[in-house]
């Protein structure tokens, strides 16, 4: 894996994908829930630490911004892992920081292409042990799919365990695909306003990924009012 930096300073993580030339790779439906573009479902299925593949790449990012008097802090947790067969499966996790001020009841992953096939499981257990992700009591009591495909999107509402609350972390999302390669997405929270952040997604192209690293200009925040302490820090292993 190499490094390189652009004319605007930002760095891009190169990662050759060995042998991703699948040919007619189906997207591996064992312990998952199938997630079509226009449907919602209740998360029922779980899984654990021995149904990962192999990591490819992790990231957790920061963020933390005040509007209204209020303020939201959280991390956002992904990681793209490779299957056997050469399908990929994206995990996600947040994390709201207990200085927030609310808890939050949405967040979503998008860039998803309309024809990557996708489904739906969850983990409560710190299934990559000295990884980013950790166990997560907050359980999502739906999960749905934008008709044209993305985002994708998770509930924590009235089922589960509810809003994730100030210094609650979220159960680790699984969202397994026929992809077989990757590239950069967004990671979004809704909580009256909407802040995004970088995270991985599936592509439709082949051979190479190109992951670049999120820079703070590009963090996005939908509010109707003013926003101030904005900070992002995004650490990769």
């Amino acid at each position: 894996m190499s490094t390189i930096t652009n004319r605007f300073g930002a760095k891009a993580i190169i990662a050759t994908l060995a042998t991703l030339a699948v040919s007619g790779a189906t997207i591996n439906s064992a312990k998952a829930q199938s997630l079509t573009p226009g449907t919602m479902i209740t998360p029922s299925v779980t899984f654990s630490g021995s149904d990962l593949g192999t990591l490819l790449d992790s990231q957790q990012n920061d963020v933390n911004f005040v509007f209204g008097g209020e303020t939201l802090n959280f991390t956002a947790r992904s990681a793209v892992y490779q299957n056997t067969n050469g399908t990929l499966d994206f995990l996600y996790q947040l994390v709201n920081a207990p200085t927030s001020s609310n808890s939050i009841g949405r967040f979503t992953v998008s860039l998803i292409p309309l024809e990557t096939q996708t489904s739906i499981a969850f983990s409560s257990d710190d299934v990559d042990g000295t990884g980013i992700f950790s166990s997560g009591t907050f359980v999502p009591d739906g999960a749905d799919r934008g008709p044209s495909g993305s985002p994708i999107g998770f509930d924590f509402r009235a089922g589960g365990n509810g809003r994730i609350l100030a210094g609650g972390t979220s159960a680790i999302l699984r969202v397994r695909t026929d992809a077989t390669n990757f590239q950069p997405g967004r990671f979004a929270v809704i909580n009256g306003v909407a802040a995004s952040t970088g995270s991985f997604s599936p592509s439709p192209s082949g051979g190479v990924s190109i992951v670049n690293a999120p820079e703070p200009a590009s963090l996005t925040l939908f509010a109707p009012l003013a926003f101030a302490g904005l900070a992002l820090a995004r650490r990769k292993r």
